[in-house]
């Protein structure tokens, strides 16, 4: 096999001298060898032909098709033909540097591939004039301020725990409480033996000595130091509570359901 290759190259090289010296036919034969590979072919620099065709896309005018823009490349580059690769090579470089991109324009049967000029909008501000507009024109607070200083005075009234807004002078509203009421705003009686789960009852509304002592109503059973209910069902802590709490009343008695006091 290298007997071969060796008589073939020299076949080459015997050739390329015994030629007369005006031809072209025999040009780049004169280091020709089986054993060499190729070179690779350089990547073509498109840099060029690309800024050429984004100038001529930046003067406006009417949509040209691609065949127009192909003929202009094929100028700029000198050559009378261009090749479905090197143009898709071209269309790609100005894809990848945001110059121009392939679209199709029109619709139907008089739809085209046309170039479409990729406009990066550029701001007329500096960053600081921005922020600048931004902060005395719309009132933006500046960040590196803090928050801005809560409002002096009064802001509005609250919701108390009943759902009423305190409307009205909390000295109107301790008062109201002292009667038994959720506040000053008050429509009806709460339930205290539902709201009494969560609130304290007041004091008038729940049982004492004094109460159990007379004709009328004893009051609910409370805990003498959180103020909640625990009467239960039948307003009994002895019988309806399954903790440890009893009222002022019942907190002598010794056993549950016994009835003693």
């Amino acid at each position: 096999m290298s007997d071969a290759r060796s008589k073939v190259e020299s076949w080459v090289k015997g050739f390329t001298s015994n030629v007369r010296a005006d031809t072209t036919q025999t040009e780049g034969l004169e280091d020709f060898s089986l054993s060499k590979k190729p070179s690779k072919k350089k990547k073509e620099d498109l840099s060029g032909v690309v800024e050429t065709l984004t100038a001529a896309l930046k003067e406006g005018g009417r949509k040209r098709s691609v065949k127009h823009w192909r003929r202009l490349a094929c100028q700029h580059l000198g050559i009378k033909k261009m090749g479905a690769k090197r143009w898709e090579a071209l269309v790609a470089y100005a894809v990848e540097h945001s110059m121009f991109h392939m679209e199709q324009h029109g619709s139907g049967s008089s739809a085209f591939d046309t170039l479409i000029l990729d406009v990066v909008e550029e701001s007329d501000f500096e960053p600081e004039e921005v922020e600048h507009i931004a902060t005395t024109m719309f009132g933006c607070p500046d960040d590196d301020e803090g928050p801005p200083p809560p409002p002096e005075g009064p802001v509005g009234p609250k919701t108390f725990p009943c759902g009423h807004m305190g409307w009205g002078k909390e000295a109107a509203h301790e008062a109201a409480r002292i009667e038994g009421k959720c506040c000053a705003n008050w429509k009806s009686q709460p339930d205290w033996r539902i709201r009494g789960l969560k609130d304290a009852v007041p004091m008038n509304q729940r049982r004492s000595a004094e109460k159990e002592s007379g004709s009328g109503w004893p009051g609910l059973c409370c805990d003498p130091t959180t103020g909640h209910y625990i009467g239960g069902l039948a307003n009994d802590c002895r019988h309806y509570h399954n903790g440890p709490e009893r009222c002022v009343v019942h907190g002598g008695s010794t056993s549950r359901g016994s009835g003693k006091e």
